[in-house]
C-alpha cells in the first residue's frame, strides 16, 4: 500500500471512529446516570511517561464509594 492510500485509510477510519461516538459517548452518560447516582465519569491519577502523573478520565461503572475517591 502506497503513502497516499495508508493516509487515506487512516482518515476515513478516524472519521468512522468519530462518527459512532459522537452518539454512543452522550446515550451512554444518559445509562450511567438514569442507572444511578453519582457521576457518571470516574477521574483516577494514574503514572505515565517518565513516571508523570496523568488524569485518566472513565465511565463510572460500578457504585461510588468513599475508598475510590
Amino acid at each position: 500500500m502506497n503513502q497516499s492510500a495508508h493516509h487515506i485509510a487512516i482518515v476515513t477510519g478516524s472519521i468512522v471512529t468519530l462518527a459512532f461516538l459522537s452518539w454512543f459517548v452522550p446515550l451512554l452518560a444518559i445509562v450511567i446516570r438514569m442507572d444511578s447516582k453519582g457521576p457518571t465519569f470516574f477521574i483516577q491519577k494514574r503514572p505515565g511517561r517518565d513516571g508523570k502523573m496523568f488524569s485518566c478520565i472513565k465511565f463510572r461503572s460500578m457504585k461510588v464509594n468513599k475508598s475510590t475517591e
